[in-house]
């Protein structure tokens, strides 16, 4: 249900904040975490894991707005990954959130201009 909404509130162009989804509100800040945990956890049930990567793939674009919140996601989740990592393979609900950040960053140019940012943060030269 939750999939339908946020694709419906996309295509009629209903802006997040209309529908109680603000930045740093209490409401967006839960959806989003159930949505991820439940998405990415190869614990629960498939039905559910699936339900929840549809909220995402539906509704990623309200539930992580800026590019930043996706960048740090996306970097924690790898970080997270390196540590589950035992056969160069991640759990599917892993590869699936790493596949959905870097796509919705590919969207709006968002990974080119976190690298171009990041290279350029390791070609300053460092205050010692």
């Amino acid at each position: 249900l939750l999939r339908l909404q946020l694709q419906a509130a996309f295509m009629d162009g209903v802006p997040a904040s209309r529908v109680g989804l603000q930045p740093g509100s209490p409401l967006l800040s839960s959806i989003r975490h159930c949505s991820v945990e439940l998405a990415r956890n190869s614990e629960v049930l498939h039905t559910i894991q699936s339900a929840a990567q549809g909220v995402l793939k539906s509704g990623w674009m309200m539930l992580l707005p800026t590019v930043s919140e996706r960048a740090a996601a996306l970097s924690q989740l790898l970080h997270f990954g390196d540590a589950l990592m035992d056969d160069d393979s991640l759990p599917g609900g892993h590869q699936f959130m790493i596949d959905l950040f870097v796509g919705s960053l590919m969207a709006d140019r968002g990974l080119e201009s976190a690298l171009v940012a990041a290279i350029a943060h390791e070609e300053e030269p460092s205050a010692a």
